[in-house]
This record gives structure tokens, sequence and C-alpha cells, in this order.
């Protein structure tokens, strides 16, 4: 097929050498694609063959015919055939090799065979330029959608991805195959997530290895030495007569327990057999075998790079993977192997030669660096030409008389590292990491002479890689303990999606350490307080309290030998309090937060400058504790108190406590507010605002979600004040940066996104801007409802309160009926409430006067007169409180009296 066939940007020819096939692509954005997945094996011609022997591994040439797998197919049958409607996902987890993408390209044929349409995502190179898409094509009885290396994606685009408007109004089932090396932490968060946000149970599918026994690893090898044979056009009698390496039926090391290790054994057999060499014995020499076939195969082409050179560039693209030209140069200039552009561009030229990419047209054919496939023979090529490293700790090199390349001893930190230090991440950062990790996981050597000491020296690296990698780290059978307590302290102390999961893998396999030695109660509490803060970060919420509450009962008992330990208690009290509360559990909440303000005060009366920065945080928990239960003017003395030791400390040093005095000055914005202060709440908010917006310029990740909080508060107040364009203009921003945020992090921001969103749509309410005001209180009860299915206690407050305003809405614009519907179970929800929680008396009575209302429009007048006496009862008792509701209090004698004058003249009346 020629490329001329095709004159728009719309499809990828795909194909090697001129044998091409269609790819279309039908969704584009800077992080992913959604393209086509691909229907026929992709062709590789004999004259590569003769040169590359090890395309012949590569699952999308498909040489070797598909085997077994009947129960895993089954069972992929199943989950895809499901009756239920709408989105599966199914995550197939397997190690490197073991056959996964072989299994996958198979079930896509079986399926669309079945009238389902079949497509696959994938990442897009950081700096590609974008296409066109194609018009989607009829979806079928449904569509299956692909994710190869799923573990590998930043998780706020994975999310985005399944939040995608082409798979969510798709109209025919969706289901999604995931493919991973790993299960784990990064599983468990994507799992909740997709639980949270579809209503959906995610199903997890482990595939065991194909050659689990001598019979089952002897036929495989037959089987790939026939199939390779053939194409590489040895005599079928003469491959006959190839036999197995002895140690594969045995296999006593379980070395050839993936299928690709016998298959890469067979391929290096028939190669040799050509060759008129010797075969390869062991998996390591095989590898080794297919290698030095490529290395012959460099030094015959006319390249200005030697072979040498060449081998480093391999070493490069496949730690880097495919980046844009210019991201190339740069790598090459970092790793050394190029002081400028033109340089660079000859060797990235001379590997384009001989690993072009697969796609030779549009978007891709800008990218550099192919890396060799399988993945697994590249990370075979770095663990080979890699030298062991030289200390008493590292592990020797598996062949050690095999040719290695000292200048890759310096390699990998060259590349991440780069000219001006650590703290910067490059485009290829996050995939250099994660490959270096995979092959330090097969390749000891790689672990103790290369990556351990990487990271040793420089563990802030780790904050730019992935969170799936840290998780592979964190569990390293052999794994050096000091690496993990180097990285520990560099990674984020707030929320950042694509690293909390990671986190929170590193310090439970810390935890799990350092508590084995642990001698004391303190050293068992600090370690608990620390896994506590990780897992609640991570949105592993209940282990958090659990962990918390740990903390706590090991410092309490520390306390009780020595008072020292109080500060300790005090903070651990206090998060835990933070735990509690965002379970639900307010009253608890409280109490803890309490006792660790006691503490504090009686520590900083001793020692100010030691202990008032902990006090003031403890405070303004407090505040946030008392607001939660309705005690607005407790709250504010709290807030109040704290600002005013922030303001002394920020004088003193800006940097250190400008974080902690502008998320006091949020909370204080919002006591104001609440007792009627609404000029100084303005100002105290405006303060927020600007120490936040001043920090997210710097450090986005870390103070976002601070900023999103501060704008929908800010954009509340100034519209409450009088000025509704300007207000909403800010509430917009605030849900827009909650939207992007909670795309990462659900769990953590969508609870604020929909607050935001009904704040905004109140204000569009009161702009006379009805639908507007609709759409976003929908989009608030949608978010909520979902929460609410998982953790009732800690959301149905707000669910109900956004039904309240839902309500009013839906009445404004004449949609009666379902407005009083919608506030009834508002009213229903509150009053089922546990416990008995003064904050949520003025909600329950902002409902009751929705349906009071609405009653009143409907003619049913001693209903309405009902709920108005409620309300008015229930704001004249919370009003010394909440002095924001006296307005609506003044105006309910008025309103009696003309409801009583209806029932009366409605009693007068003949048909009455």
């Amino acid at each position: 097929m020629h490329a001329n066939t095709f004159h728009g940007p719309t499809a990828f020819l795909v194909g090697d050498h001129g044998t091409q096939h269609v790819q279309f692509v039908y969704k584009w954005k800077p992080a992913y694609r959604i393209e086509d997945f691909p229907a026929e094996p992709r062709p590789v011609s004999t004259q590569v063959l003769g040169k590359h022997p090890s395309r012949l591994l590569r699952a999308a040439h498909e040489v070797v015919p598909f085997t077994g797998r009947l129960r895993d197919l089954d069972e992929l049958t199943r989950w895809r055939d499901d009756p239920a409607p709408g989105l599966g996902v199914r995550l197939v987890c397997g190690p490197g090799g073991q056959g996964k993408t072989r299994l996958a390209t198979h079930f896509a044929g079986l399926s669309r065979a079945s009238g389902w349409t079949v497509w696959q995502a994938a990442v897009n190179e950081a700096g590609a330029d974008p296409v066109a898409t194609s018009g989607l094509p009829a979806a079928g009885a449904g569509i299956l959608l692909v994710i190869d290396y799923a573990e590998r994606w930043p998780v706020p685009d994975l999310r985005n991805l399944f939040q995608d408007r082409t798979l969510r109004d798709a109209g025919v089932p969706v289901r999604v195959l995931l493919l991973a090396r790993q299960s784990g932490y990064w599983w468990e968060g994507l799992e909740h997530w997709i639980c949270d946000n579809f209503d959906v149970l995610a199903a997890y599918q482990p595939l065991p290895a194909l050659a689990d026994d001598p019979q089952a690893r002897a036929k495989l090898f037959r089987q790939a030495r026939d199939s390779f044979a053939g194409r590489l056009g040895l005599d079928p009698d003469e491959a006959a007569g190839i036999a197995a390496p002895p140690d594969l039926e045995r296999d006593p090391h379980g070395e050839y327990a993936q299928v690709l290790t016998v298959h890469i054994a067979a391929l290096a057999a028939v190669d040799a057999r050509l060759m008129k060499e010797t075969a390869p014995a062991a998996p390591a020499r095989a590898s080794y075998y297919l290698l030095v076939r490529e290395r012959a195969h460099w030094g015959e082409l006319p390249l200005s790079s030697t072979p040498a050179a060449m081998g480093r560039m391999v070493l490069t693209a496949t730690l880097t993977r495919p980046l844009v030209r210019h991201h190339g140069q740069t790598a090459l200039k970092w790793i050394r192997l190029a002081d400028s552009s033109e340089a660079a561009d000859i060797l990235l030229d001379d590997h384009l030669s001989c690993y072009p990419p697969p796609y030779d047209e549009l978007a891709q054919a800008v990218t550099v660096l192919e890396p060799l496939y399988p993945d697994r023979l590249g990370e075979d090529f770095i663990g080979l030409i890699t030298p062991a490293g030289s200390g008493p700790a590292c592990t020797p090199h598996p062949l050690p008389k095999l040719a290695v390349d000292d200048w890759t001893r310096d390699a990998a930190e060259h590349l991440l590292v780069g000219p001006d230090g650590p703290g910067t991440a490059a485009p290829w950062t996050r995939n250099a990491l994660t490959v270096l990790i995979e092959t330090a996981r097969r390749w000891p050597h790689v672990a103790t002479g290369q990556l351990y000491p990487l990271l040793k020296k420089h563990p802030e690296l780790a904050r730019h890689g992935a969170g799936s990698a840290l998780v592979v780290l964190a569990d390293f059978e052999d794994l050096d303990m000091a690496v993990l307590e180097a990285i520990e302290p560099h990674l984020p102390t707030v929320h950042r999606a694509d690293l909390d999961i990671g986190a929170a893998a590193i310090a439970l396999r810390l935890a799990k350490h350092q508590l084995a030695g642990a001698r004391n109660s303190a050293s068992r509490a600090a370690i608990h307080h620390r896994l506590a803060a990780r897992q609640w970060l991570a949105g592993f919420h209940d282990e958090a309290c659990e962990s918390a509450e740990t903390a706590v009962t090991q410092w309490r008992d520390a306390v009780t030998d020595d008072a020292a330990h109080e500060p300790g208690l005090a903070r651990s009290l206090n998060n835990l309090g933070i735990c509690l509360s965002g379970m639900g559990r307010w009253d608890e909440a409280l109490a803890r937060t309490d006792q660790a303000v006691e503490i504090y005060e009686r520590w900083a009366r001793r020692s100010p400058e030691d202990h008032e920065p902990a006090l003031a945080a403890a405070l303004s928990n407090r505040g946030v504790r008392l607001s939660e239960l309705g005690r607005r003017r407790e709250a504010l003395a709290a807030t109040e108190q704290a600002v005013r030791i922030r303001r002394q400390l920020h004088d003193r040093d800006a940097a250190v406590h400008g974080p902690d005095l502008a998320q006091s000055l949020n909370n204080l914005g919002e006591d104001l507010w609440e007792a009627g202060r609404f000029g100084e709440a303005v100002e105290a908010t405006e303060q927020a605002v600007e120490i936040y917006r001043a920090l997210s310029e710097s450090e986005a990740l870390d103070y976002e979600p601070d900023l999103a909080r501060s704008l929908a508060n800010l954009g509340s107040h100034i519209a409450d004040e009088g000025r509704p364009a300007e207000g909403l203009s800010i509430l917009r921003d605030a849900v827009a940066l909650y939207r992007r945020l909670s795309e990462g992090n659900p769990a953590v921001h969508e609870p604020e996104l929909a607050r935001t969103l009904s704040r905004l749509g109140y204000h569009f309410a009161q702009a006379g801007r009805g639908e507007e005001a609709l759409a976003s209180e929908q989009d608030a009860v949608e978010i909520l409802s979902k929460l609410c299915a998982v953790n009732p206690a800690a959301h149905e407050p707000e669910l109900a309160h956004s039904l309240s305003t839902l309500g009013d809405h839906l009445s404004e614009l004449g949609r009666w009926e379902e407005g009083l519907d919608a506030a009834e179970r508002a009213v229903e929800m509150h009053r089922g409430l546990p416990g008995h929680n003064p904050a949520h008396e003025v909600p329950l009575g902002a409902a009751l006067d929705v349906v009071a209302k609405i009653l009143q429009h409907k003619g049913e007048l001693r209903g309405a007169l009902r709920a108005v006496e409620e309300t008015e009862e229930l704001y004249r008792k919370r009003v010394a409180d909440v002095p924001s509701v006296r307005p609506w209090l003044e105006a309910f004698p008025a309103r009696r009296t003309e409801l009583v004058e209806a029932i009366d003249r409605q009693d007068r009346r003949p048909d009455a």
C-alpha cells in the first residue's frame, strides 16, 4: 500500500521498509491517542530478518503461532460478553515475556470476528505534533480498548482516558483491557478509583506461566524453533535436529518460566545453526548471542558511527524510549555522546537507519531513539553491557568474561541528572527510571552497581519517576533498605496523584523493616505516624486511620515512660483527627485535635520557638473540626489564634511559614463570613490567594489544591458582596482547577470539586442564569452520589445540601415536581444523619425552606406553613453561632403571616 493513497493526517502507515498497513487514529490528545488495534500481523522482510533475527521475537509479527491459554481466553470472553451495559475493566498481569501482548492480540482478533470494534490506546511522546483524527466508525457489538504497559502510564493520563468522551458516549458496551507486568499498589489505587467513579468492579486476571512443566517447555521450544526456521530459511529436517538447551526441561532456576525466554533460546539456536556456530546454552547467553548479531549488523552498514557508538545509542534508546528529535538531541548531550545538535543528528540518523520507528508517516516520523524490542531484550542488553560495581556489596556480573562497556558506569547518572542537577525532570526521566528499575529487578548487578548508588546519591530523582516504578522498587526481594531511607524524605508530603501510591508502597516496606528493629514505643510510634500520612495521601483511608490509631497508642505508652515524648503524641493526635474527620467521625476527630492543642499549648509556653508552629497547626485544625460540628464562634476564635501565631512566624521567615499562613487565612475567611464580617472575610481570603498563587508558580503540583480551595472561597465571597461577574469568573477558575486535580486523584479532590460546583450553581442562580445553575448543581449531585456509595458517613451531609440546592434551581425553572422530589430527599437525608450534629440544623432548615416554597406554589399551604415554622425554629437556635442566617430569620414572621392569611382565604372559599 502506497503512502499517497491517503491525503489527510488521519491514519498511521505501519510497517517495515515499504510493507505497510493503515492504522486510523480516532482521538488525539497531547498525552495519548486512541487508534485501531492492528488487524493483521506486522510484516517484516526476509532481508531485514537476515540482519536482525531478533525482530522475529516481536509480538506484533506473530511469527510463532498462538497456542494454549484456553482458560484465559474463556475468562476474557465471559468478561467481554457480560450483559451488563456500559464499562467493564480487566487487568491481565504477568512478568515481562509471559505472553500478555500475544494473548491480547489473539483475543482482539476473536473479538473483531464476533462483531466488536477493537482499539488500542498509546502514550504520545512529549512534544509530538498532533494529527487530525478520523471519524469514529460504527461500534458494532461493543468496543474493546487494549492498553499495554498500563502501569507505566501517568496516573492522571490514564484516568483522563477512562473519562474520554469517545468511550463515555459510545452508546455500546465498552471493555477496557489493561496489560501490566505487576499489580500491587498502583492497581489497588486505580481499582478503587474506577469503582468510585463508574460504580464498576474492575477484574484482575493473573496470567500463569505457559511453560510450567518440562513437557510444555519442550513443546514450546519445538514450536518456536520450527516457526523461526521457516522464516529464516533453514531446512525443516535440519531444524528438527536442533536440541533444546540442556537446562530447559529441568529449569532449576525458573529461568524458562516465561514463554519469551523459551522463544529467545529457540531463535538463538536456529540462527546459530544457520551461522554454523554453537547454540548458546543458557538464557543470558542466548540474549547475548542475539545482541552480538545486532552489533555485527551495525558494522556492515555504511554508518558514520562506530559499532561501539551504536551500542551506546541502543542503550540510550532503551532507557529514554522514543523522543521527538530535539529532545533526542538533548538526551545525547546529557549522556555525553554528543557535544552539539549537529553531532547528535549524525548519531540519531545512524540509529534511525538501524532502528526505524514503526510509523513511517505523520507524527511518529519525527521520533528518534526507537528502542530494542521486545522490551525484555532491551533490558537484557543493558544488563549485559553494564559492568558490575566495585564495592564489596555489589553483585558480580553473571557473564563476567563477556565484553562490557565501562562507559555505561556513569551513563544512567548523566542521562538522569543532567548538567544542571536532578532538580528538573527531562522528558525521558520517567521512562529511564522505570526501565532501569525493571532491568535491575532481573539483573542484580545493575541494582547493586547502578540503581542503588544512583538513588542514594541523588534520592530526589524519585520525585520525577513513576509511582508504579517506585512500587516495583519497594517490592525488590533483596532490596538495600538504605535506598528507600534515602528516597522517602524527598517524596512529596502533599498530594501528587502520580507518586502517592509509590510513596505509600515505599513507606509500607520501610515500616515493616524499621518496625522489626524498633526497640521502644517511641520508635514504633514514629514509624506508624509516617506510614499513616503516606497512606492518607494515597487514598488508603481505612489503612491510614488504623496506622494513625496505632501511632497514638504507641506514643501514649512512650509518654508513660518519658513525658518528653508528648509533642510526638500531639503530632499523631493531630493527624488522627484529620483521618477521623475524613471518615465522617467528627466528634472523635475534635476530641483528638483538642488533646493535641492542649499538649502543644503547654509545650509552647515552655519553648515558643520550638512548639508554636505545631500549636498553630493544631489550632487551625481545631477550627476546622469545630466548623464541621457547627460551633462557628469557637471555630473563629481558634482560627484567629492560629493566624496570629502564623503571622508572627511569617514575619520571621516568609519562605518557611507562607504556606501555613495561607492555609489559616483561607480558613479564617470562611469563619469570618459565617460570622457576618464580610469585608474582613474577603480581605483574609485575598491574602491566602495571593500567597498560594506565588507558591503555585514554582511548585504547582504541591500548592494547586490549596489555590483552588482559596479561589472557590474568594469567588463566592466576592459574588455575595455584590460583584457577581467577578465572583463567577473566579469560581469558574476554581472549578476548572479542581476538575484537573480530580482527574489525577478523585478520592482526594472530588469532594471539593462538588462543593465548588454547588457554590458556582448558587451564584449562577443569583445572577439569573438558571440553566447554568442547574447544570452545575447536577454535576455536584452526581459526584457526591458516587462518593456516598463508598463512604456515606463522610459525604451524605454534602449530598443532602446539594440536593436541596438542586430542588431550588429546578423550582426556579418551573420544574416544580422534580424540585420537590429533590428537596424532600434532602430533608429525609438530613433527618437520617447519625447522631446530633448542630452543624446539620441550618442545612436542614434550608432544605425545608425549599420544600415550603414549592408547596406554597402548589397550593399545599398547610404543609408549607409547617415547613416554614420548623425552619424558623432551627434558624433561631443557630443564629448566635451562624449570624449569616439572620436575614432569613428576620423574614420568617412576614412569611408566616402571608401563609396563615392564604390558608384563611383558602378555607373561606366555597369550594374549600
